[in-house]
Order: structure tokens, then C-alpha cells, then sequence
């Protein structure tokens, strides 16, 4: 098997701050190992999509720091929606709430070990940031605690 070429080139758009191009190449240098370059460059798009949807530093190093490890547990078919959760997230409940959510993704994705729990535990996110965004930090706060009490 032929050693891959480094993805950081390919993957970094030209434009970034010094600050986040640093960090994205960091992330891709650690995972490239492990994930396959399609879901790499997916999970780097997601990262360049949430700032640019205007999410702070701190949930996006939630996200780069988190995400790999839900990929590799139920696949790059949740990708999607995790990021969408995230976007409603933002727009509803605000930056504070996205980096909650990010840093509990592996928690519930080891708890929900299929694919469809995962997705629909997301929509449950989505729900609950359309009807009401004052309660998502307070549902981060608890959901391990709720996670515990599951069968």
C-alpha cells in the first residue's frame, strides 16, 4: 500500500487566518490516519461551513477535537445532520450551546451505537432548538446524567 500524500494542502483553502489554518491543518495531520480522505475533507468543509455561518472558535475546536471519534464509531453518513444540528443550533441557542453540543457528540454516539439513534437523538436537537432554545443549555448540562438512565 502506497503512503498517502499529505492532505493538509489540499484540504486548506487559501483566505484563512494564520490562527485557523493552523488548527485545521493540526486536525488534519491527526486524522488522516484513520479516516478516509473523502470523510476527511467532509469533516474540514464542516469546519470552513460553520465559520462561515459565523459559529465561534470554541465550538468549532469542540467540533475538530469531537467529530472524528463519532465518525469512526456510526460513519460519515451522520455528517450531515450533525452539522445541520449545529447550524440550528447556532441560529436558535447561540455559540454556547454548539459547544456544548459538540463536546458531548462522542458521549451519545457511544450510548446511541447505530447510525438512526444517533440521527434521531439530532432531530430531537433540531426540535428542541425550533421550540425552545432558552432550554438547550440546561439539556446539555443534564443529557449525561439522562444518558445514564437509558436502557
Amino acid at each position: 500500500m502506497q503512503p498517502r500524500e499529505p492532505a493538509a494542502p489540499a484540504h486548506l483553502p487559501s483566505g484563512l487566518s494564520a490562527e485557523f489554518a493552523a488548527v485545521l491543518r493540526s486536525t488534519i495531520e491527526r486524522n488522516e490516519a484513520t479516516l478516509p480522505p473523502a470523510v476527511l475533507r467532509g469533516y474540514v468543509d464542516g469546519a470552513h461551513r460553520l465559520r462561515a455561518e459565523g459559529v465561534g472558535w470554541a465550538p468549532i475546536v469542540a467540533y475538530l477535537e469531537q467529530t472524528p471519534a463519532v465518525l469512526r464509531a456510526l460513519g460519515a453518513g451522520v455528517l450531515d445532520a450533525l452539522l445541520s444540528s449545529a447550524s440550528i443550533l447556532h441560529a436558535r441557542a447561540g455559540d454556547r450551546s454548539v459547544d456544548q453540543f459538540f463536546s458531548l457528540t462522542p458521549l451519545v454516539a457511544g450510548r446511541y451505537a447505530e447510525a438512526r439513534m444517533f440521527t434521531a437523538y439530532l432531530a430531537l436537537l433540531q426540535e428542541l432548538a425550533a421550540l425552545a432554545p432558552s432550554v438547550a443549555p440546561a439539556f446539555f448540562d443534564h443529557l449525561p446524567q439522562l444518558l445514564e438512565h437509558l436502557t
